[in-house]
C-alpha cells in the first residue's frame, strides 16, 4: 500500500454551509448537517475541511479544487471535478458513482470503502493514490498518468484501461473480471495466477495444454 500524505487539518470550527458562505471563507471548518438549500460553489479552492454525512444533490460545484478535505460517509455522485487539483484528500464510505475527475490532477488520495461506479479518471495525472475496498465497476483509466497507484480488495469489473502504463501496479486482490485494456497498457501488471489465464483470453492468445 501507498504511503500517503495525509489532509493537514487541525482545530477545525463546526459550522454550517450557511455560515461557511456568508464568511467567504472556505477553511478551517467542520460540517455535519445538510444544506437546506441549493448552493453553487465557483472557482473556488476548498481547503482544511471536514464533511461529515452530506448529501451533495443540492450543491452545484463548478470548478471547485479540495486541499487537505476529509470527506466521511457523504453522497457526491456524478459530481463534476475535471481540470481540477485534488491534494491529500480522503474520500470514506463515500458515495462517488459517476463522478468525473478527468483532466484532473490527483495527488495523495485515499478512497476508503467506497462506492465510484462509472467513475472517470481518463487524461487524469494520479500521484500516491490508494483504492482500498473499493467498488470501481465500470471505471474509466484512458490516457491515465499514473504514479504510485494501489489497488486493494477492490472491484474494477468491467473497467475501461487503455494508453495508461500499468506498470507494477498490483491487482492481484482485486476483481478485474470483464476488463477492457490493450496490451501496452497491461505491460507489468502485478495479477494471481486465476486473473492471468483471464488476461490471456482477453488479448487473444490460445493456451494448449
Amino acid at each position: 500500500m501507498n504511503k500517503i500524505v495525509k489532509p493537514k487539518i487541525n482545530n477545525l470550527i463546526d459550522s454550517t454551509f450557511e455560515e461557511y458562505i456568508k464568511s467567504e471563507d472556505l477553511c478551517g471548518v467542520c460540517i455535519k448537517d445538510n444544506s437546506t438549500s441549493n448552493i453553487n460553489f465557483n472557482n473556488v479552492t476548498i481547503d482544511s475541511c471536514k464533511f461529515i454525512n452530506i448529501d451533495f444533490n443540492n450543491i452545484e460545484l463548478s470548478n471547485v479544487s479540495l486541499v487537505d478535505v476529509i470527506f466521511e460517509h457523504c453522497n457526491l455522485s456524478n459530481k463534476v471535478f475535471n481540470k481540477c487539483g485534488i491534494h491529500r484528500v480522503i474520500f470514506k464510505d463515500c458515495k462517488l458513482t459517476g463522478c468525473d475527475f478527468s483532466f484532473s490532477s490527483l495527488n495523495n488520495i485515499e478512497f476508503i470503502d467506497t462506492t465510484f461506479r462509472y467513475g472517470n479518471l481518463s487524461y487524469a495525472k494520479l500521484k500516491n493514490i490508494n483504492f482500498i475496498n473499493c467498488d470501481l465497476t465500470e471505471l474509466s483509466l484512458i490516457e491515465t498518468k499514473i504514479e504510485n497507484l494501489n489497488f486493494d480488495n477492490c472491484n474494477l469489473t468491467r473497467a475501461d484501461i487503455y494508453n495508461t502504463c500499468m506498470n507494477k501496479v498490483d491487482l492481484s486482490t482485486s476483481n478485474i473480471d470483464n476488463i477492457k485494456v490493450d496490451i501496452n497498457s497491461i505491460k507489468g501488471v502485478i495479477v494471481n495466477s486465476y486473473q492471468a489465464i483471464s488476461i490471456v483470453s482477453l488479448l487473444g492468445i490460445e493456451v494448449k495444454d
